[in-house]
């Protein structure tokens, strides 16, 4: 077989097997639910445009079903996100195959970053690159996730591989495109990218022409997110994020939370910061520095196993090829710009890994693929090279998969719930046993030391699908719920911190002070549940609920 066919044959069997294992992942250890909050938002937000719109229909009492980055605007609610993600996970939603979405552009990422290795430096480093981008924790646990930033890192080495070209009118047209999808799936990102490329398109001789192809695209985003602001806030220059954090309702009564105007926005002051971070409130240069290094460590941990590896990237960012050097500089220019960008955000933003260093990440990878060709080009005794650092990051990845068991303090007993007692126009109102802080992940994939908060918990129950209507149980709700539902029957599901410890209990049995516990066993006293159920945010008024 002529070497050239085997390659492109190697590097296919990796991309599929990128795409299983990521699925693989979703499926067992996820257990197939979102477990982030932004996670859970994606899919209502997907939901919601399958459905023709933005935003679906507030459920009533809205207090039962308040939740972080869902703004409440004339009965409908909304996510507060950009569109670009929820359109696609729209698209494997409506076909059924949600969790495939992700895997299947991870895919995408192994196989187009080993075309730009091959690009460069020709069958080997793509023989090379295959594996490493397969096996990268970082990028399998993003491409194992609901969240936005492998379509981000699809969409930013895409860009990348139409630079290293020589640029024509359709290429140009093709960079400006793939900025603009990244710009309505991640501002910032967008933003960072589209810095890079256009001194690069600008430098064409037929600047006026290209100049315009690649503004095109990005002023059409920029109308469709103005749409979206207008249809979600009323004000066309108004984003949604800011309109919800605006409104200062934080989706729990804990003052933990401190949702004010700003306290979200990039940049320093004591109003950064809608909760502690570092043990305080705001935002700081200090602060700063320490979100960047976390997320440098974590990111370089996750991309290549151990952070001196990337020096051996080193040989292409001093290559004498012209183009192998400008795209290296790219990558890693690239990286630096999303750091320190994301390094004025409050919050260090980590879950699978550096998420906000993510778009950028690939392609850092892909320049050390081509610093370990050029060494193999002159040591070739190093050619167990990338053996090596292929058997490090599978140690890493089989290391950071524990973790991922009820990430986020999340896991999948509601949506098994769904599954199992799918009896439809049945009312599930959630309580919570017990609400102790719990860890949030340990240190392969983030920083450690963080807990979740009891509030986070309601993913579990929010982000679940099916036949069911689930509710948060607060005591003064439960007659409106019943009024306003007089037909169905309604059960109360206490969560526990265990999930063998949870009860359904028919709701009735809870007035006539005897539980009757319903397929689990456990001792449930309603006065308890009563006294530490949290008010509701908001009651069916849209005012604050009053402690019981």
């Amino acid at each position: 077989m002529p070497t050239h066919i085997r390659a492109r044959v190697w590097t296919s069997l990796w991309s599929l097997l990128a795409v299983m294992v990521a699925s693989w992942i979703t499926v067992v250890p996820l257990e197939g639910v979102p477990h982030v909050q932004d996670e859970v938002v994606y899919t209502l937000q997907a939901s919601a445009l399958l459905e023709g719109g933005f935003g679906s229909a507030s459920p009533e009492p809205s207090g039962s079903s308040s939740y972080h980055f869902l703004l409440e605007q004339g009965g409908r609610r909304f996510g507060v996100f950009p569109t670009g993600w929820p359109a696609v996970l729209a698209l494997g939603l409506g076909l059924g195959v949600r969790g495939l979405v992700n895997p299947v552009l991870f895919g995408g990422i192994v196989l187009l970053g080993a075309g730009l290795a091959r690009r460069l430096r020709g069958d080997r480093a793509a023989m090379i690159a295959a594996p490493l981008l397969a096996l990268s924790p970082q990028l399998v646990l993003q491409g194992a996730s609901l969240m936005s930033h492998t379509l981000c890192a699809l969409l930013t080495l895409g860009t990348i591989r139409l630079l290293v070209e020589p640029l024509t009118l359709a290429r140009v047209l093709g960079v400006g495109l793939m900025v603009g999808g990244l710009t309505l799936t991640r501002y910032l990102d967008g933003l960072i990218v589209c810095a890079l490329a256009l001194p690069v398109v600008l430098s064409a001789p037929e600047r006026a022409k290209h100049g315009l192809a690649f503004m095109l695209p990005l002023l059409a985003a920029g109308a469709l997110i103005g749409v979206h602001n207008l249809q979600v806030t009323g004000d066309l220059w108004t984003f949604p994020v800011t309109a919800y954090f605006d409104k200062g309702l934080p989706p729990t009564t804990d003052a933990w939370w401190r949702y004010t105007p700003g306290c979200n926005g990039l940049g320093f002051g004591e109003d950064r910061g809608c909760f502690p971070t570092y043990g305080d409130y705001g935002h700081t240069p200090q602060k700063a520095l320490r979100n960047l290094w976390t997320n440098l460590q974590v990111g370089a941990r996750l991309l290549v196993g151990f952070w001196p590896v990337l020096l051996l990237g080193l040989p292409a960012l001093l290559s004498t090829d012209g183009v192998i050097a400008r795209l290296s500089r790219q990558a890693w220019l690239l990286w630096g710009g999303l750091a320190v960008a994301y390094s004025l955000y409050w919050v260090p933003g980590l879950c699978y890994g550096a998420r906000f260093h993510h778009a950028a990440l690939p392609g850092v990878l892909v320049t050390v693929v081509i610093g370990v060709d050029l060494l193999l080009e002159r040591w070739p005794q190093l050619r167990v090279l990338p053996v090596g650092v292929g058997a490090l990051l599978v140690w890493r990845l089989l290391s950071a998969l524990p973790e991922l068991d009820g990430y986020w303090g999340v896991d999948g007993r509601f949506q098994r719930l769904q599954e199992d007692f799918a009896r439809p126009d049945t009312v599930v109102l959630v309580a919570y046993q017990d609400e102790p802080l719990v860890t949030l992940h340990t240190p392969e994939t983030t920083q450690g030391g963080l807990t979740v908060r009891p509030s986070l918990r309601r993913g579990a129950w929010i982000g679940a699908t099916g036949p069911l209507e689930l509710l948060e149980y607060h005591p003064e709700l439960v007659e409106e719920i019943a009024q306003r539902r007089p037909e169905a029957p309604i059960l109360l599901y206490v969560m526990s911190q265990d999930a063998t410890n949870d009860a359904l209990i028919p709701l009735p049995a809870m007035w006539r002070d005897t539980p009757q516990v319903k397929s689990r066993s456990l001792p449930v006293d309603p006065v308890t549940l009563r006294s530490t159920a949290e008010p509701p945010r908001q009651g069916a008024s849209g005012q604050r609920g009053d402690q019981p």
